[in-house]
C-alpha cells in the first residue's frame, strides 16, 4: 500500500490515525486505539482486535508486526507495510503522533524508530 495523505482524530477517549492513496485508490489504512484496545482496520471493512506486535517507521516506510491472527483479519502477511509518499512534513507529524497515541495504551506494541 502507499499513503498519499494522513489524517489523526483525538475524541478525549479514542485516536486514530488514517491513511490513504489517491482519491481513486480504494486502499486505506486506520489504526485506532483507547486506553485498553488497540486495533487496525484495512479498507474500511477488515479489522484486528488487537494482534499488533511492532510498528516500526523506517524512513519512508510505516511496518506492522503483526500475529498471524491480526495477519489473517487483514487479509495481509505478518508484516504490512505502508509506503509514505506524502506531502512535506506529513511522515514527521506521523512519527510525532503515533507515540503519543499509543502512550496511553495498555500492552502497546514495540514502536521503532521513533
Amino acid at each position: 500500500m502507499t499513503a498519499h495523505l494522513f489524517e489523526h482524530h483525538q475524541e478525549p477517549d479514542l485516536h486514530d490515525v488514517y491513511l490513504t492513496g489517491e482519491a481513486d485508490e480504494p486502499e486505506c489504512l486506520l489504526v485506532g486505539c483507547s486506553a485498553n484496545a488497540l486495533w487496525a482496520s484495512r479498507g474500511g471493512t477488515r479489522g484486528t482486535g488487537g494482534g499488533m506486535r511492532s510498528i516500526t517507521l523506517d524512513g519512508e516506510v510505516l511496518r506492522l508486526e503483526l500475529t498471524p491472527e491480526a495477519a489473517d483479519a487483514l487479509e495481509t502477511e505478518t508484516a504490512f507495510e505502508v509506503r509514505l509518499d506524502m506531502p512535506p512534513g506529513m511522515t514527521a507529524r506521523l512519527a510525532a503522533v503515533l507515540p503519543g497515541m499509543l502512550r496511553r495504551v495498555t500492552g502497546a506494541p514495540e514502536l521503532i524508530g521513533f
